[in-house]
C-alpha cells in the first residue's frame, strides 16, 4: 500500500484558482489531507474546476478519488466516514464549492497528471 506522501495529487490550473479565489485554501488541504487517511488503497486524486450542467451555479472544485472496488455490504464506509468528517468540518458554504467524486477502479487513468502536482 502506498504511503500518504506517495499518493499522487493533481490539481488543474483553473481549479488551483478557484480555490484561490474563494479563499479555502485550508479547508482544501484540510479535505485531501483528510482522503489520504481514511481511503485505504487510494490510487490518486485528481481536482478539477467543473461547470453544472445548466450554468446556473458557480463551478465547483471536483476532487476525485481513484480507489478500489468496495465489496462489502452496505455503503463503501469511506463514502460514510468522509460525509461525517465533511459535516462536521466545515459549514455547508464550504462543501457548495469543494466536493468529492469516488472513482473505483483498479487503477488510475493513464491520463492523470496534467494539472499541477499538489505538494502536502
Amino acid at each position: 500500500m502506498a504511503t500518504v506522501t506517495e499518493i499522487p495529487v493533481t490539481v488543474s490550473p483553473d481549479a488551483a484558482a478557484r480555490v484561490a479565489e474563494l479563499g479555502l485554501q485550508r479547508e482544501f488541504q484540510m479535505m485531501i489531507d483528510q482522503l489520504k487517511q481514511i481511503i485505504p488503497g487510494l490510487r490518486a486524486i485528481e481536482v478539477t474546476l467543473e461547470y453544472p450542467p445548466d450554468y446556473e451555479d458557480d463551478p465547483m472544485v471536483l476532487l476525485t478519488t481513484y480507489q478500489p472496488e468496495y465489496s462489502g455490504p452496505g455503503l463503501d464506509p469511506t463514502h460514510v466516514a468522509w460525509a461525517d468528517w465533511l459535516v462536521q468540518a466545515f459549514a455547508p458554504d464550504v462543501l457548495r464549492y469543494l466536493v468529492r467524486l469516488e472513482f473505483y477502479a483498479a487503477a488510475a487513468p493513464a491520463s492523470l497528471g496534467r494539472g499541477i502536482a499538489w505538494r502536502s
